[in-house]
């Protein structure tokens, strides 16, 4: 199942994260991501956003890949911001998936979000829905 959730998430570019603002109300944005080989999901965004802002006050997040083939990803982890002497590293494996996303490393706002998981399910729709989870403690 595992080495299935990784193939389906490499596939795709973008994915919905969702977050909790500060009233404990669910907000959720489309994203480019990067991830690796231990489901961990690398995002940019402003420091401005209110998914930045979100995860500064309740770092529990949500994230769905795909659907793709009538396949996705429901995954939930914690997230944080990238700092130190991994943030290069992992802003180089970003780049490496999403080119496009180097331009907005010259914005003075502009920060990186790693998520590790907690928990993760592949499902599979057909005449029912399907789903294998993992937990990650």
């Amino acid at each position: 199942m595992k080495e299935q959730a990784l193939d389906l998430m490499s596939k795709q570019s973008y994915c919905v994260i969702s977050t909790v603002s500060p009233e404990n109300k669910s907000e959720s944005a489309v994203v480019a991501f990067s991830q690796n080989d231990k489901f961990e999901v690398v995002i940019g965004t402003s420091k401005e956003s209110r998914k930045f802002k979100n995860i500064q006050n309740n770092p529990n997040v949500s994230i769905v890949f795909g659907p793709q083939d009538k396949k996705a990803v429901q995954y939930e982890g914690i997230a944080r911001e990238l700092e130190g002497d991994k943030l290069a590293e992992y802003k180089a494996q970003h780049f490496q998936k999403q080119p496009g996303s180097e331009k907005y490393e010259a914005d003075p706002t502009q920060t990186y979000i790693i998520v590790t998981p907690t928990w993760i399910r592949l499902v599979e729709s057909g005449p029912f829905i399907v789903g294998e989870e993992t937990r990650f403690d």
